[in-house]
């Protein structure tokens, strides 16, 4: 699995679409946004970082076949050291969830 994927719990079946559960996270980026902007700005080395990360894991998820379809600010979480993990993928086609859910949870991050 991706380090910058954060981890999946579970998927939720409805009659029309499935939905993961992805494992909580202190903040969003979203938070950091509206309450922590001036700590953003003054450790630009770490919102660099912050970008890159979420870059990879984009580039990962592309290189797979998997369209994340809404990234914004809230589906971008962050722990205490501003490690970046992305969420809030949704899936509507059972095929699409079978074959993608296992290439993320499977994956083996050696490259």
């Amino acid at each position: 699995m991706h380090p910058n994927l954060a981890p999946l719990l579970r998927v939720i079946e409805t009659k029309d679409s499935f939905y993961p559960i992805f494992e909580r996270q202190p903040f969003t980026l979203e938070d950091a946004l509206k309450f922590g902007r001036e700590v953003l700005r003054s450790e630009s080395n770490k919102t660099l970082f912050m970008f890159y990360q979420l870059l990879n894991v984009i580039e990962f998820c592309h290189q797979r076949g998997i369209v994340h379809g809404n990234i914004n600010p809230s589906n971008i979480v962050l722990n205490n050291d501003a490690w970046v993990m992305l969420t809030g993928f949704t899936c509507t086609d059972m095929a699409s969830v079978e074959g993608k859910s296992r290439v993320l949870l499977n994956h083996n991050h050696t490259n």
